[in-house]
């Protein structure tokens, strides 16, 4: 289990809860995911996705995979397949003051994208899903999407090799 502090160090767990190892860091991350032996993060203060661990070991100096996207909430972030699959709020003029309350009671649409951004080059696109409240990728492979509108719900699988969405 990782987590990160404003403390700027990155704390390692593991599944009982019990400390391993603290590893100086020069940023704040969020939004962990992981791939084999490779973890990607926000990086807080360089308002980017970054590799944080390469082949099972720490980067000194993480590698910037995504910073063209301005997000003003990362909701989730999972890795499959070479891609990241980031559902965010974007960052706009008319939600930069903006504060989101993600509630039990019910979900908000606050405008939330899912982008497929490629690690290797850093390129991305926009998946042709609303409304989507979370996503979550299966241990067989595949990636699913939860929407959610005016009380009826959906669940959308995406094919990430023909780039292709099943209601």
């Amino acid at each position: 289990i990782l987590c990160s502090r404003a403390d700027e160090k990155v704390y390692l767990y593991d599944k009982n809860g019990i400390l391993n190892s603290e590893i100086s860091s020069d940023s704040f991350y969020g939004n962990f995911c992981v791939e084999k032996d490779a973890v990607y993060a926000y990086d807080y203060k360089k308002s980017a996705i970054v590799q944080i661990v390469k082949d099972g070991e720490f980067l000194s100096n993480p590698v910037s995979i995504q910073n063209a996207i301005s997000f003003r909430t990362i909701r989730n972030m999972i890795a499959l397949d070479g891609k990241l699959y980031v559902l965010a709020i974007p960052f706009t003029s008319e939600n930069a003051e903006t504060f989101f309350d993600f509630g039990l009671e019910e979900f908000k649409d606050y405008g939330e994208v899912v982008y497929s951004i490629n690690i290797e080059n850093g390129q991305y696109q926009t998946l042709d899903l609303e409304h989507i409240a979370a996503e979550y990728a299966s241990e067989d492979g595949r990636l699913f999407f939860y929407g959610w509108k005016e009380d009826k719900y959906y669940l959308y699988e995406y094919d990430t090799e023909r780039d292709k969405i099943t209601k």
